[in-house]
């Protein structure tokens, strides 16, 4: 039996209130949640970014990854002990997701991880958490690399931008029926216009991929869905939910959820799309539905979009850590990996002239993904530059260097500043963000259906399913999953491949030939993508 008795504190799991927050109550001794403890892998530690990008690294099949990287029976044995000796209940345990779910009540979780959960309250909401490291026994130390859910603090926020209502008043589609619109404002595009402008390949779409798309709030109405796709002339693509949908909740949520379907299945409607919800946006809820996804052996996604996230500095050392190896599980089983890199530019909301890369898209194995301002006619681009709104009250293009990942070799000869600014790490060269752009301006940007109302929106939270479908897209044409892409992008910077940004700023870093902390390497030109990577296998 695990023992009760001295326990030592987990690496990285020590924590500090959210700013500003102030113990407002501790939970009744008798509450219950839940908690989910990530082990090791039988590996030891999974391969890195730069171990992917080695030349003749092959993509796993499930079978095969559970035999290399799945967790150890003994080792999961060992938490299911410690768990009953300490009252909690295994609620899950999964081998090659690495993980014991447990559940009990408060009191119980206090005494068998050594903290003491408070109710805390600040300035944009509550939450639950605790103060200090979590506390594990002789056994367990080495075994566990992660425990979530004691701490319940939001890391996540969609990367949306509401529309203004004048705009959305004059989106005016054909009658009922009838497909098309009569009119729609100047400067906003169908996600098929923008496709085309990006020059997609043609003769694709999607047809024998899954594109996975996480979300943490909200949900969809089939009936937008409907309309949406016969609006637009487009067969009504196979969407299935994993989760709670839950439209009507939150707005914002809601429209993420509407921007982020509606984008994949006009642009890649031959694929089959899954839509995982969560039930939360804290890190629990976060890691576990985006590893539930890599794992999903019904649906085997080999492309997933994120366009959800929060500045670097608000996430938890250890949390941050079990999603990037999360993501790189991902990488390993040929799932490529886009995240939104923020709304809000290089300050991504921070008080006091700060600055932070948004996480997860400065995971090292994800695809970071910046917004433009897009102007153009079919396919032939009149202008873009980085999308930047700041000035009017508005958004701008994520984008920084962040302070938990160094930088990875694909980006070696990037020009990634070497050091983030003064209050980070001296000497720290960390990667950096977004690695890839395309059209997010609210003022260029998609007309969607949400909750009945035609609107337009944007924001990097639209880019992510973009290039998720232009992905699909690609795999389709190539016959295999490009799976760990980002060596390939990098291999391409400054060809024709990318339509390098060099025009605006995100409030602290401006654009520039090459990459760029705003747009990273540029908004794509499908084509020439399609036929670099052909060449790339074949050389």
């Amino acid at each position: 039996m695990a023992s009760k008795g001295k326990k030592t504190a987990l690496a990285g799991s020590e924590l500090a209130p959210v700013e500003s927050a102030r113990v407002a109550g501790r939970p009744h001794p008798q509450e219950t949640a839940q908690v989910t403890v990530y082990v090791r892998p039988r590996s030891g530690e999974l391969p890195s970014a730069d171990e992917l990008a080695q030349p003749g690294r092959r993509q796993l099949s499930h079978k095969a990854f559970k035999a290399r990287h799945s967790a150890l029976r003994k080792d999961l044995s060992k938490v299911t002990a410690f768990a009953r000796a300490h009252g909690l209940k295994v609620v899950e345990s999964h081998a090659s997701r690495r993980v014991v779910k447990l559940s009990g009540t408060i009191e119980a979780l206090n005494e068998a991880f050594g903290v003491e959960l408070a109710h805390y309250e600040h300035a944009d909401g509550c939450y639950r958490g605790h103060e200090g490291p979590v506390h594990l026994p002789k056994e367990l130390q080495g075994v566990v690399t992660s425990v979530l859910g004691l701490d319940d603090r939001p890391l996540a926020r969609p990367h949306v931008v509401r529309p203004q209502a004048e705009a959305a008043a004059t989106i005016q589609p054909k009658a009922a029926g009838a497909q098309g619109f009569t009119g729609i404002p100047p400067g906003l595009f169908t996600p098929p216009q923008v496709a085309q402008a990006y020059r997609f390949p043609a003769g694709t779409d999607g047809a024998g991929q899954c594109i996975g798309i996480i979300e943490l709030g909200g949900g969809f109405r089939q009936s937008d869905l409907t309309t949406y796709f016969k609006t637009l002339g487009i067969p009504q693509p196979d969407i299935s939910t994993y989760g709670p949908n839950k439209p009507g909740s939150i707005p914002d949520d809601d429209i993420e959820v509407a921007l982020d379907l509606e984008v994949v299945g006009s642009v890649a409607p031959g694929a089959k799309i899954v839509v995982y919800f969560a039930e939360q946006g804290s890190s629990q809820g976060f890691v576990n539905v985006v590893n539930e996804a890599i794992h999903d052996t019904v649906h085997r996604p080999s492309v997933l979009s994120i366009s959800w996230g929060n500045p670097e500095v608000t996430w938890p050392a250890m949390a941050a850590e079990e999603m990037s190896r999360v993501i790189l599980s991902g990488s390993l089983l040929g799932v490529t990996i886009f995240c939104a890199s923020g709304d809000s530019g290089a300050a991504n909301r921070l008080p006091g002239g700060r600055i932070a890369a948004t996480f997860p898209a400065s995971a090292p194995g994800a695809i970071g993904c910046g917004g433009t301002r897009l102007a153009a006619s079919g396919d032939v681009i009149e202008n873009e530059i980085v999308w930047n709104n700041l000035a009017e009250g508005g958004g701008a293009s994520g984008g920084g260097v962040s302070i938990y990942f160094s930088r990875p070799a694909y980006q070696l000869r990037a020009a990634v500043p070497p050091v983030p600014p003064a209050g980070f790490r001296a000497g720290f060269w960390g990667r950096g963000v977004p690695d890839v752009a395309g059209n997010a301006d609210p003022q260029s940007g998609y007309v969607i259906l949400v909750n009945g109302r035609w609107q337009p929106s944007g924001g990097t939270s639209a880019v992510a399913p973009l290039w998720a479908a232009l992905t699909a897209r690609l795999n389709q044409a190539l016959d295999r999953r490009v799976g760990f892409l980002s060596t390939a992008l990098y291999a391409l910077e400054g060809t024709p491949v990318f339509r390098q940004i060099l025009v605006g700023n995100n409030g602290f870093y401006p654009a520039g030939p090459g990459w760029n902390a705003c747009t990273g390497l540029g908004s794509p030109d499908g084509t020439l993508l399609l036929a670099a990577l052909r060449q790339m296998a074949a050389s």
